[in-house]
């Protein structure tokens, strides 16, 4: 039973800023919507619904690469494509820094 999780290794992650928080709960709000769905996430989607998923898919997509980052050892500017409400998406610095990096 001492065994991480691996939102528990993710959220280890997020407290030393190699990935962001919030987008460590997306992808565990989007993984359970598919893998365990409720009857709500079986109706049929509708445009808001579609937009919401794409902004989820997008900040999982970030998250993603924010490991990345991590396995390789990158540091430097990165774009994060997981912001909803832009045209232009912001560039960041890899590894984040705590104070950006909260839920």
């Amino acid at each position: 039973m001492s065994r991480q999780s691996p939102k528990d290794k993710l959220y280890a992650l997020a407290d030393t800023g190699h990935v962001e928080k919030t987008y460590v709960k997306t992808w565990s709000d989007l993984r359970n919507r598919h893998v365990h769905p409720t009857l709500k996430d079986l109706k049929k989607p509708d445009p808001v619904d579609y937009q919401e998923l794409l902004d989820q898919i997008h900040q999982v997509e970030t998250l993603l690469r924010q490991l990345t980052f991590y396995l390789i050892g990158y540091e430097g500017p990165f774009t994060d494509y997981g912001v909803h409400g832009t045209h232009d998406f912001p560039s960041k610095q890899y590894p984040l820094f705590a104070g950006t990096n909260q839920a």
